[in-house]
């Protein structure tokens, strides 16, 4: 990588750029509920798949739900350095939720029974309050998910 073009900002511009990009992400993005609800659809489909599976398991988990974790955490670091330590918390607890799933999702697939479907269902529920949270604060429209 070449930094010789790299313009460094202020930090009180730093900020007001990072929090416009976030706003500009969030836009494009506005149907989180019908994703969610995708997602987690999904991946109670794919359980089956994964059962006695664990090279397919660790696939899937990096795949899906590390991702969202890493996604979650980077937003909550994001919205901390923006000044918005509730709307950083909800995203920090959507991450530890998403390792919750990730631990329970690789019982199910080393052949243990759990109900899978309320961790899934609270994992989705943190994800959405987190994004309805991050509407609040970053969209200037005011139109939350």
């Amino acid at each position: 990588v070449k930094l010789d073009r790299a313009v460094v900002l202020a930090e009180p511009d730093a900020k007001r750029v990072a929090r416009d990009l976030a706003s500009q992400h969030l836009v494009r993005r506005r149907s989180a509920e019908d994703s969610a609800q995708r997602f987690a659809d999904r991946l109670l489909a794919d359980v089956q798949h994964l059962l006695s599976d664990l090279p397919s398991f660790h696939a899937y988990a990096f795949a899906t739900v590390r991702q969202l974790g890493a996604a979650s955490e980077l937003a909550s670091d994001l919205l901390t350095l923006l000044n918005e330590p509730a709307s950083a918390e909800l995203f920090a607890s959507a991450a530890r939720s998403c390792k919750t799933l990730q631990f329970k999702l690789a019982r199910v697939a080393a052949g243990r029974s759990l109900d899978l479907a309320s961790v899934v269902d609270e994992t989705m529920k943190c994800w959405l309050s987190a994004m309805a949270s991050a509407h609040r604060v970053l969209d200037p429209s005011g139109v939350a998910s």
